[in-house]
């Protein structure tokens, strides 16, 4: 089950989050950009990029809200418009 979303740190004008390296956000971003209509899961993301739960919510998390992943109502995460 998941835990209650935590924040790993705020998302800055360059698009940098605090506690996050940043070419792991461009790396993921880059993925769904060379697979179109790529469509995973949380766990499969998680799974996928070897990532813990807290740095993989905060990844998508940002690819959300900064209009770039879209998460569907079977909690499926897709690139916006694609």
């Amino acid at each position: 089950m998941l835990e209650p979303r935590k924040q790993v740190g705020s998302v800055g004008q360059s698009g940098r989050v605090a506690g996050l390296p940043p070419t792991l956000v461009q790396r993921i971003r880059a993925e769904f950009l060379e697979m179109p209509g790529l469509s995973l899961t949380f766990w499969q993301a998680m799974r996928l990029w070897n990532l813990d739960e807290l740095v993989c919510r905060s990844v998508l998390d940002v690819l959300v809200q900064g209009g770039f992943l879209t998460e569907t109502r079977q909690g499926a995460f897709r690139r916006t418009g694609g």
